[in-house]
């Protein structure tokens, strides 16, 4: 990719993404280790299982309303979003 954009704009400086490349080996890491590999699927799951219905939506945003107050839902501690 650098030989591509130094190709068009000769005179562009190229920066390594040193979190895209951290994000490449703790993937690499995690994938090694069968109880992460799950741990992180199941985690995956859990936006799917939210937004396939309304109802668990509206009780997850109940819960956070109770528990978290105004100011750390804005900050993005936890704020769940209706995407239906």
């Amino acid at each position: 990719m650098n030989a591509k954009i130094k190709q068009r704009y000769p005179l562009t400086h190229y920066v390594n993404c040193y979190a895209h490349q951290l994000n490449l080996i703790m993937s690499q890491a995690a994938s090694a280790n069968a109880q992460v590999r799950v741990f992180f699927g199941d985690l995956k799951d859990i936006p799917r299982f939210f937004n396939n219905s309304r109802q668990r939506v509206e009780v997850m945003n109940r819960i956070v309303r109770k528990k978290f107050s105004k100011e750390q839902q804005l900050k993005g501690i936890l704020i769940f979003e209706e995407q239906m």
